[in-house]
């Protein structure tokens, strides 16, 4: 089987032409689609071993430091150049922890209900919309894995806090600041897969004040509305080896709307993870 090894991102036509004689594929989808910025493509290539088993976004100067203390190598472009909004940045890692499977493929989402149906065919999300703040299309990166994956365990993080040890503990950060606009700290998601469905997660809830659900559900440490004015939230998980294995977690941001993913089988957490403040709306979601 062969995994994606090496990843660039061309801004100028010159460029395309040279990555297209060193052998890197060419991912058809402007990354600058409904933007002002000039089209800029993602490239990579392909090889029997070595692939990369980690992607990941940053959107500001914080989010970078724990991915190059890691060891995480930068795709030194900015994905909206010329367009306006975030600088953003795509980050890979060669794993070799228990929880890094190679990448076998990769995908740019631009319509919802393509991104919905994702997911059913074994698709995991990047949570960052690469054209984030520039008003250009939605766009998201999917990868796919050499085997099934499921998720084995989630952490939260604030303001970017010990991001480093999670990286190299094998955690995947979700690029979305879940307390986005809410006047809060930076607070992010991570998860965790393995291979083994009897160590994975297998279900998600989401209590607000004291309330707890029912069962052996045990609470993620943090408090998901912490630091600003809105509804104090936790976030639950069990494993339940009688129920279906979570193959894949992510965020729904306001714009993209929860019923193509409802209609297609993930499971949406139906609490606005900024709820009672003015941040923007979000939602967790899973894929069973």
């Amino acid at each position: 089987m062969s995994y994606i090894t090496e990843i660039v991102v061309s801004v100028n036509q010159d460029e395309e032409k040279q990555f297209l004689s060193e052998g890197y594929i060419q991912n058809p989808v402007n990354l600058n689609k409904e933007s002002t910025g000039a089209k800029n493509f993602l490239w990579y290539k392909k090889g029997d071993d070595n692939g990369i088993t980690r992607i990941q976004a940053s959107f500001n100067d914080e989010m970078c430091k724990g991915l190059k203390d890691a060891g995480y190598q930068k795709v030194y472009k900015n994905l909206n150049q010329g367009a306006g909004g975030d600088e953003i940045y795509l980050w890979y890692l060669k794993g070799s922890t228990n929880h890094d499977i190679p990448i076998k493929d990769l995908f740019l989402s631009t319509e919802r209900e393509d991104e919905a149906q994702l997911f059913r065919f074994g698709w995991e999300k990047l949570a960052c919309n690469l054209n984030r703040r520039n008003g250009g299309c939605r766009i998201y990166l999917w990868v796919q894995r050499a085997e099934p994956t499921f998720v084995s365990d989630i952490i939260t993080t604030v303001d970017f806090e010990d991001e480093n040890s999670k990286f190299k503990d094998g955690y995947i950060r979700l690029d979305e600041d879940i307390n986005r606009g809410s006047g809060g700290p930076s607070i992010f998601l991570w998860y965790r897969l393995t291979t083994d469905e009897n160590h994975a997660i297998t279900d998600l809830q989401i209590c607000k004040g004291n309330k707890h659900p029912p069962g052996d559900y045990i609470a993620v440490d943090q408090n998901l509305n912490r630091g600003n004015a809105g509804t104090q939230m936790y976030l639950y998980y069990i494993k339940d080896h009688q129920s279906k294995a979570i193959q894949t977690i992510s965020l729904i941001i306001k714009e993209i709307g929860k019923d193509p993913y409802e209609i297609a089988g993930v499971q949406v957490v139906d609490v606005d993870l900024n709820e009672g403040n003015e941040g923007v709306r979000e939602y967790l979601c899973f894929y069973q």
